[in-house]
Order: C-alpha cells, then sequence, then structure tokens
C-alpha cells in the first residue's frame, strides 16, 4: 500500500512540474492574443453594379469568424495606372460603396479586411464601364416631309442624345437635332423635313459632357406613294365619277388628267385639294356620249409629285334603253315601257311600223326623267295587225341605239259553233271564246241556203257564249255564223252551222199568248188564261194501256 502512495506521489509531482514549465496557448477567437500572428478572413461575394453611366456602386459580404473591430480597405486603378492604395478605409458596419466612374475606362478595386497588423487576402474585381449605344433604332414615314424616329435607351445618365442626318447618296452626316436624355426606355424624334422619293441615313448617339456612345443607324426610303384603285363611274350620260385611294399624307393636291383614249397626249382638267381622307373623288361633266376616256391622277407635294394612277378604256356609254315590253291593254292600246339607264337625258323618241312596212314612223316622245322606268300608251292600234316599235334616247344632237319589241294585236275568232234545235220554233246556238278583251258577240243569220245573210241580226254582251233564236217555222233551214267585235272592230268568223226547227212526233206546240176558258151558263166563269212558256202538247188523248205502261198501275181499271 504504501509504495502504491509513493508511485502516484511521484506521478503527480512530475505532471505538476511538466505544467508549470509549459507556455500558455490562446485557443478563443475572441482573445485577442488569439489572432497574434494569424491572416483575417476576406470578404465574400465582392460585387459591382454600374448603375449610372458615371457610377458605380460596390457591394460586400463580411466574413463571419473576424474579431470585433476590423475594417475594410479598397485599393483602386484605373486603366493601366497605378493602384491608389489605401484608397478608401470603411469601418466594419459598411459594406457598399458607390462612386463616380470614368465612362469608358477598365476600373480595378481590390478590397482587403485587416485587424490591427493582420490583413486578409485580396478580392478583387475589374469591369470595363462601357457607354452603351442605343439599339433598335426605327424610322416610319408619317407624312410625305416627315418621319418618326424611335429607339430603345440602354444607359442611365446621358444628357442628350444626338440625331445625325443625310442622303443616302451622301458620304457625311450632319446633326440635325438633339434629344435630351432622360431615363426612359424608349426615345423619339420626328423628322419635319423630308423630301419625298429620297432615302435617307439617320444615326443616334448618346452624350454625356465629352463622351458619347457608338452610333445606331437606321436608313429611311421616303417615296411619295402613288395613289391607287382608280375607278370612273358613269353617273349621267354626259359625266363619270372618278374616285381613288390615298396613299400619302401631307399631299397639297391631286392632279387629274385626262384624253380620248385615240389620243396620244393628256391633258390636265382639274385638281382635288389633298386631305389626310383614305378616299379622294372627283366628279367628270364634261363628256361625250360613246366616246372612251383614259384618266390618270398623282399626289402633288410642292414641285414633288408621286407616280400615276391611270384607268383606261373608259367607255362613256349611250346603250339603247333596256327591258323594252309590250302590254296588252285593249284591242285599240298597248303600254310601252322600258328601263332608264341614264341620267341627265333630254327625252325619248317612240317609233312604230307595221309589221309589213319597211319604214318606222316617229310617233310620240317621252320627257327624260330620273325615273327607272319609263312607259308610252300606243291608243291607236288597230286588231289583227302586229307592229314594231322602237325606242331610242335623245341628248342634245346624240342618239342612242335603239331598243326593238314587236306587238302582235290578234283579234281571235270565237270557234266550235253548234246550233241545237230547241223546239219547232226555235234553235240554240253554243260557241268557245276565244278573246278576252271583246265587247261582244254579233250573230249573222239567213234563211234557206238560197237566202240573203242578215248581218248582226243579233248581239250579246262580253263573254256570253249562247243564243237561242226563237220564233222561228217549223220546218224551215236556218244558217249562223257568229263573230266577236270590239268597238267598230270584228273578229273572223266562225264556221257556218244550220238546223231545222220541228215538233217532235205525235205532239203539237202550244205557243205563248191568252186564250178565253168557260162557257156562258155552262162553265162559268169565263176567263182569260195567259200561256207565258210555249210547250208541246199530245195530239191524243191518253190510252189506259199507255198510262198502265209508264206508270206501273191502272187507276180506271174499275171502270172496264
Amino acid at each position: 500500500m504504501k509504495k502504491t502512495l509513493l508511485i502516484l506521489t511521484i506521478i503527480a509531482a512530475i505532471a505538476i512540474t511538466f505544467f508549470a514549465c509549459t507556455e500558455r496557448v490562446p485557443t478563443h477567437p475572441l482573445d485577442p492574443e488569439y489572432w497574434d500572428g494569424k491572416e483575417v478572413a476576406p470578404v465574400t461575394a465582392f460585387t459591382h453594379n454600374p448603375f449610372r453611366i458615371d457610377s458605380v456602386k460596390l457591394s460586400w459580404t463580411a466574413p463571419e469568424s473576424n474579431p470585433d473591430g476590423y475594417k475594410y480597405r479598397l485599393d483602386k486603378k484605373v486603366g493601366a495606372g497605378k493602384w491608389q492604395i489605401n484608397y478608401k478605409i470603411f469601418s466594419q458596419d459598411q459594406m457598399k460603396f458607390s462612386e463616380y466612374a470614368e465612362i469608358g475606362q477598365t476600373i480595378s478595386y481590390r478590397l482587403y479586411v485587416f485587424f490591427d497588423e493582420n490583413i486578409s487576402d485580396l478580392k478583387e474585381k475589374s469591369y470595363t464601364n462601357t457607354f452603351q449605344a442605343p439599339t433598335n433604332l426605327t424610322a416610319t414615314q408619317t407624312s410625305i416631309t416627315s418621319a418618326n424616329l424611335s429607339w430603345t435607351d440602354n444607359s442611365i445618365g446621358e444628357e442628350k442624345f444626338e440625331i445625325e442626318r443625310k442622303l443616302s447618296t451622301e458620304s457625311t452626316y450632319v446633326k440635325v437635332a438633339e434629344v435630351t436624355g432622360s431615363d426612359t426606355a424608349t426615345k423619339s424624334w420626328n423628322d419635319t423635313a423630308t423630301i419625298p422619293n429620297l432615302t435617307y441615313d439617320y444615326k443616334v448617339t448618346a452624350v454625356k459632357g465629352i463622351n458619347k456612345s457608338a452610333a445606331v443607324t437606321k436608313q429611311l426610303a421616303n417615296p411619295f406613294q402613288a395613289p391607287t384603285n382608280l375607278t370612273a363611274t358613269q353617273t349621267s350620260i354626259t359625266s363619270a365619277n372618278l374616285s381613288w385611294t390615298d396613299n400619302s399624307i401631307g399631299e397639297e393636291k391631286f392632279e387629274i388628267e385626262r384624253k380620248l383614249s385615240t389620243e396620244s397626249t393628256y391633258v390636265k382638267v382639274a385638281e382635288v385639294t389633298g386631305s389626310d381622307t383614305a378616299t379622294k373623288s372627283w366628279a367628270d361633266t364634261n363628256l361625250v356620249q360613246d366616246l372612251t376616256y383614259d384618266y390618270r391622277v398623282k399626289a402633288v407635294k410642292g414641285v414633288n409629285c408621286s407616280a400615276y394612277i391611270t384607268k383606261t378604256g373608259y367607255l362613256n356609254a349611250f346603250n339603247a334603253p333596256t327591258n323594252f315590253t309590250a302590254t296588252f291593254v285593249n284591242y285599240t292600246s298597248v303600254t310601252l315601257s322600258w328601263a332608264d339607264s341614264y341620267i341627265g337625258e333630254d327625252k325619248y323618241e317612240v317609233e312604230r311600223k307595221l309589221s309589213t312596212e319597211s319604214t318606222y314612223i316617229k310617233i310620240d316622245e317621252v320627257t327624260g326623267s330620273d325615273t327607272s322606268t319609263k312607259s308610252y300608251a300606243d291608243t291607236t292600234i288597230e286588231p289583227n295587225l302586229s307592229y314594231n316599235y322602237r325606242v331610242c334616247i335623245v341628248d342634245g344632237t346624240a342618239y342612242s341605239a335603239y331598243a326593238l319589241v314587236t306587238h302582235a294585236n290578234p283579234f281571235q275568232a270565237p270557234t266550235g259553233l253548234t246550233a241545237a234545235v230547241a223546239s219547232e220554233t226555235s234553235i240554240k246556238l253554243d260557241w268557245t271564246d276565244n278573246s278576252a278583251y271583246e265587247q261582244g258577240f254579233k250573230i249573222d243569220r239567213k234563211i234557206g241556203a238560197a237566202g240573203s245573210w242578215v248581218t248582226d241580226y243579233a248581239t250579246v254582251g262580253a263573254s256570253v257564249k249562247t243564243y237561242t233564236n226563237t220564233g222561228l217555222t217549223t220546218g224551215t233551214t236556218y244558217y249562223y255564223k257568229v263573230r266577236a267585235y270590239y268597238s267598230t272592230y270584228y273578229s273572223s268568223y266562225t264556221s257556218e252551222v244550220n238546223a231545222i226547227p220541228l215538233a217532235p212526233a205525235g205532239f203539237v206546240s202550244i205557243p205563248t199568248g191568252s186564250v178565253s176558258m168557260g162557257q156562258t151558263d155552262v162553265a162559268t166563269p169565263v176567263h182569260t188564261v195567259n200561256i207565258t212558256r210555249p210547250y208541246y202538247l199530245g195530239k191524243y188523248e191518253v190510252t189506259q194501256q199507255e198510262w198502265t205502261t209508264t206508270m206501273g198501275s191502272n187507276p180506271a181499271s174499275g171502270y172496264g
């Protein structure tokens, strides 16, 4: 036991002696002696942001393990120059820095962290402070003497933009305008001094003090567009309306030229004031019928003019009337009608001839008027004749072609005439009516084959198709023929028919009239009987056999 205690005592003494003789070493970063001879941790995420063309913002992230009280040291170099040591010193809490940046130079920065005499590794950042040129330059024609330029501003802080221009055929640009710089994405400028039909080159440069960006360029063709869609529409027999599309803005006028298609030289006939409407028009009121014209139109601005738009082969037609018809009214009149295809004619001349003749004769005139349909009533025709009509348009000494129509005016005769014995003293006639507008029918009659015709022996009204001839002599042959009439005009006759009135066998005819019936002191009273309708009466009494045969029984059989 004693031996064990002695050994432990000796070991403890040795350990105490060892620790007493060894130097103390700091182990915590908050102990200032901990950093003696050690490097400080550098910053992280060292970045730059050129937020204007003459400004830059630096930012960084502080290291996490460094002791309180450390600082930052910033060195700077411009281009190939020397480093400016200790250019800026920042406290531990300052991790952003903004300053002027030289335009067009390459700027370098290096950043350290230091604590007492300890310094970190550097963080370096270099960039070229480019003066960004504008982009997306467009040139849009807004009129024949103006264009709009538009471009994208890719920099912030420029003072202005300089616009230069030259003709594409020239070599030297000339500054024509300045646009104040502003921090908007898109800039624009209106060039109001362009000349039609010339081509321009533009370039735009951003400016800050004596510094300029590169230029962006754009070419503009400034065409003086010719009008298009020229049309000519006849509005009367001496006028037409011209219409065209205006493809330019800012012209002073349009010049209209005209010539006959058979000629070679155009002559200016009118001017139309320019205006910013899509469609222009002009009325030519000095045309001659049946001539063909060529037109051309150009836009004009000062001494500049567009190309021509032409319209050739416009025929100022003077055609015949159309839809010429003849409509039956009655057997002495017909209505002529036709379409009026023109405006402004003086009159229409109506001519007529029989279809069997060769020469037309003017029968009347119809005054011209702006109505779509014209008409004329001819009340001097005759039935059963065929007429030819023609109509032409007249304007001054000019005549159109003729429109033609034929009007046949037949007066159709009745047909199918029949004669039937109605009694021993009467005959009934029937026929077919083939005309629509007769005033009636006339019946001619003769007695016996050798007899003479009695013209217009009887008359019936329009559309009546039957007639009964009474008071005839039994056993005599009667002949008939029928024709239709209108005024003093007659149709042809029907074929002749004949019939013989006879009493039925075994009968006698009782005519109309009055008889005295009765006998004084025998059969009274004596009175008058009026027979208002003729009838047949059997010559003999009816026998009982005839009665039984007809009636089926004999009520007198009991008398024997």
